[in-house]
This record gives C-alpha cells, sequence and structure tokens, in this order.
C-alpha cells in the first residue's frame, strides 16, 4: 500500500510479494540510493514510511485541504 501510494505500481497490497511488488520496490529502492535487491529489508522500510509520512503531510497531497481552499474563494 505504501509503495502504491508513493506511486510505484504494485498489483497486490496483502503483503504478498508478487513479480510487480518486486520490481515496485527495486525502483523505490534506486531512487532512495538504498541496495537494490527486491528485498524488503529494516532500511527499507524506515525510508518508505518516512517517505509515506512526507508524502502524506504535504499541502499539495492533501486533497480536503485543496477542496477547502477552492470552497473558502
Amino acid at each position: 500500500k505504501m509503495l502504491n501510494c508513493l506511486g510505484y505500481t504494485c498489483d497486490r497490497s496483502d503483503g504478498y510479494f508478487s513479480s510487480q511488488t518486486v520490481t515496485a520496490l527495486q525502483q523505490f529502492e534506486q531512487a532512495n540510493n538504498l541496495t537494490v535487491d527486491g528485498i524488503y529489508t529494516n532500511s527499507d522500510r524506515q525510508k518508505l514510511e518516512a517517505a509515506v509520512i512526507m508524502y502524506a503531510n504535504s499541502e499539495n497531497n492533501d486533497y480536503q485541504y485543496k477542496k477547502l481552499m477552492e470552497l473558502i474563494k
């Protein structure tokens, strides 16, 4: 789910690592200067969680805030 949230395409979100999930993880690893092996490590988890938090806290991704600002204008 976190990879999908960040724009990396995974065909499953149930925790099963399909080949597409491995590819998405490898893309994330490469983009974040991690060891590119497609193995979900503690380093991957920490970087992924941090990226999702940054994404969630960005005003650009806060669609409720954007809608509120449109209604106020």
